[in-house]
């Protein structure tokens, strides 16, 4: 059996695959239980399959590259004596290396693949705890490890199994207790190595810009607080306190941080406004409103949908920033559903199909429950329950406009290509959604294509696929 799978994994390094398509059967004694997928550049994706061995219980994460030239190439397998728990992934030149976390062992393993050779090697890091945030840059990962006291900050820089470095932080006394109220709430770790349409409704975020890392807190209406953390800097942790400035009937507020600008939306009752401000001195930049500075760029029905639309109590706003190919700044003001809403940026077209399915039978049961007096469903499966929700959320009238990075005033008549293209996955996705033969199905979006992988039941094999965005 051992041999079989080596002869497969060597045909795949040495000789790749067809272009467009690519199947493989799964041994008699191996059970697929999900899949993941991820994007590089070029038009590379990586893409896993969960397997588990019914014989010995282990699970053996296969791996599988698809290159810019289109050829699929098998890696060698890693093997676990649990579940995995894939955090990340990121791409070296000919090294692809992913991080898996044992709750159990609290361990963190770090596993390189050599795309060239096919071969393995792998490092790990034990005693501890599961990274409260992971952000995947281009060629290497870091995850973060929030101190519940609010006192430290753990940062584990991730470039391969044999280069990673940590690195532990301590929050200045006078900063702890504010910082504190961000680590009890959990803040969102925001990707933006990709479009993003709606981003995060929680008021505490965290974003990864040039290897600096920035917490942004704002619950409070009136002043709103950024940490920024440079662990190369004499002062490792900066608190900058920014006053919104909003009206006092104000419904909701809501931030983007991107390069050196923060930027905050204020949703009134009769308009909304965004003000930009200067993270390298902290200076006021410009305000736009809604009604006195929007006109120009949109019909009054489509800002009179929109702030109509705001009113109701159940949305949120959010506000996005996505750089375009001419070095300008396009930002997004949508609305989402609050109670159904989730951000997970990649997660939901890494493991999508496989939560879809597990997460309406576990919606199914738990109705189930309620009617029988049970005790109800879990608060994890409550989550993913919502998260597939939001994914098929109504739509609202969003805003877009492009804005000058300097001085955050607007480009008018401009309708800018972003550099990350704001893709409809669910119409391109919904084919093998509604495909009964298709199960433990994920997706990788590149610069132009999609590349898929999936089990079909039919020619029970897994299948990977190529196929142009437009």
């Amino acid at each position: 059996m051992r041999k079989f799978i080596l002869l497969l994994i060597l045909m795949g390094v040495n000789f790749g695959f067809a272009t467009e398509f690519f199947s493989v059967s799964l041994n008699e004694n191996e059970k697929l239980e999900g899949s993941m997928s991820n994007n590089f550049s070029n038009n590379e994706s990586s893409h896993f399959i969960i397997i588990r061995n019914t014989q010995s219980s282990k699970y053996i994460v296969r791996s599988f590259l698809i290159n810019n030239e289109k050829k699929v190439i098998q890696l060698e397998d890693a093997i676990f004596n649990e579940m995995p728990n894939i955090l990340s992934q990121h791409k070296n030149e000919n090294t692809l290396t992913f991080t898996n976390y044992s709750k159990r062992n609290k361990t963190l393993f770090i596993i390189d693949l050599d795309t060239k050779t096919g071969k393995k090697s792998f490092d790990k890091i034990e005693n501890i705890e599961n990274p409260d945030l992971i952000f995947t840059e281009s060629n290497f990962s870091i995850a973060i490890n929030l101190d519940p006291s609010g006192k430290s900050i753990t940062v584990q820089k991730i470039e391969s199994s044999a280069l990673k470095t940590n690195k532990t932080i301590y929050v200045p006394e006078e900063l702890i207790k504010e910082f504190k109220t961000i680590v009890k709430n959990t803040p969102d770790a925001i990707n933006q190595n990709e479009f993003v349409k709606n981003g995060s409704i929680n008021p505490f975020k965290a974003y990864c810009i040039n290897e600096n890392i920035f917490f942004t807190d704002n619950s409070n209406r009136e002043f709103s607080n950024v940490f920024q953390l440079n662990s190369n800097s004499q002062n490792p942790i900066t608190k900058y306190k920014f006053k919104t400035n909003f009206d006092k009937e104000l419904k909701d507020i809501n931030s983007y941080v991107v390069d050196n600008t923060f930027v905050v939306l204020g949703s009134g009752k009769e308009d909304f406004s965004v003000n930009a401000f200067n993270l390298d001195n902290q200076q006021f930049i410009n305000k736009i409103s809604f009604l006195n500075d929007l006109k120009e760029n949109f019909n009054s029905n489509e800002l009179d949908i929109f702030l109509k639309e705001a009113k109701k109590s159940i949305l949120k706003s959010t506000i996005t920033i996505n750089k375009t190919l001419n070095n300008n700044l396009k930002v997004r003001i949508d609305k989402v559903n609050k109670n159904t809403y989730q951000y997970n940026y990649n997660w939901w077209f890494h493991t999508w199909f496989m939560q879809q399915q597990q997460i309406m039978m576990q919606h199914m049961m738990i109705h189930n429950q309620i009617r029988a007096g049970g005790f109800g469903p879990s608060d994890k499966f409550d989550a993913y329950f919502d998260f597939i929700l939001s994914l098929k959320d109504d739509k609202y009238q969003s805003l877009e406009f492009v804005v000058n990075p300097t001085d955050f005033k607007i480009i008018t008549s401009s309708n800018e290509e972003t550099i990350f293209k704001n893709v409809d996955k669910e119409a391109l996705l919904s084919p093998y959604e509604e495909n009964n033969n298709f199960k433990e199905f994920s997706c990788a979006f590149t610069d132009t294509e999609y590349h898929l992988i999936y089990f079909n039941k039919k020619s029970k094999k897994v299948h990977i696929e190529v196929k142009n965005i437009n």
